[in-house]
């Protein structure tokens, strides 16, 4: 990849698996319905920490995450508490708290890797990739990118593959690499387009315009 140095593209889009329909910008904790706590009622409280996090509610969203993440802890429920990590997370690089995202993150994979989850596992390595995009250390987030288009495609995983195709073209959008990022981008909106996924293959559609002006 070319190095830009600090010159950034900005403001190309991040995919968001979960926490809202369309798009984050810039961050993304990828909180999806698949890593949702397994018990009824839990599942219920997550998606009202969601629907407050996408509606701009963060300290309430935040007490909700932290709340759950104790319920998951005390059940030894590995997936809830990835789930709940993540979403605080994401938090976290909303406020700018890239560091301590990481740390939730890194957490988390610790808890998704016990469940063996590929499509939990590969969001979170989104994540990190989105994390270390923001912290200018490009070449750790290739790596997270990279791990997670593989194990995307391993699973089959159609959505996450189209979401690490994006977010692989922003990161190279950032280096200077415009062909190579129009590829990537072509891609994902391809395959978001065969899912019939409008309002992602929207975001792509949207990076590929900034990327020719």
């Amino acid at each position: 990849m070319k190095n830009s140095g600090k010159h950034r593209l900005l403001p190309a889009v991040i995919i968001c698996l979960a926490l809202t329909v369309s798009a984050c910008v810039t961050t993304t904790a990828n909180v999806k319905a698949a890593d949702k706590p397994k018990n009824s009622d839990q599942q219920d409280d997550f998606a009202v920490a969601q629907k407050l996090l996408s509606e701009g509610k963060t300290d309430e969203a935040e007490k909700k995450f932290a709340e759950l993440l104790a319920v998951s802890q005390k059940q030894d429920n590995p997936g809830g508490v990835a789930a709940n990590l993540s979403g605080l997370a994401f938090i976290d690089m909303q406020r700018g708290k890239l560091d301590d995202g990481i740390k939730k993150l890194e957490k988390a994979m610790t808890m998704a890797e016990k469940t063996g989850n590929p499509v939990q596992i590969s969001s979170i390595y989104n994540s990190l990739g989105a994390a270390y995009v923001e912290k200018d250390k490009r070449k750790k987030a290739v790596v997270y990118y990279r791990k997670a288009l593989e194990l995307d495609e391993i699973s089959g995983n159609h959505l996450g593959k189209a979401t690490t195709l994006n977010n692989i073209g922003k990161l190279l959008s950032l280096e200077g690499e415009t062909k190579q990022a129009m590829r990537y981008y072509t891609e994902s909106m391809r395959i978001f387009i065969a899912l019939g996924d409008k309002a992602r293959a929207d975001v792509v559609l949207y990076n590929m315009r900034l990327l020719l002006k």
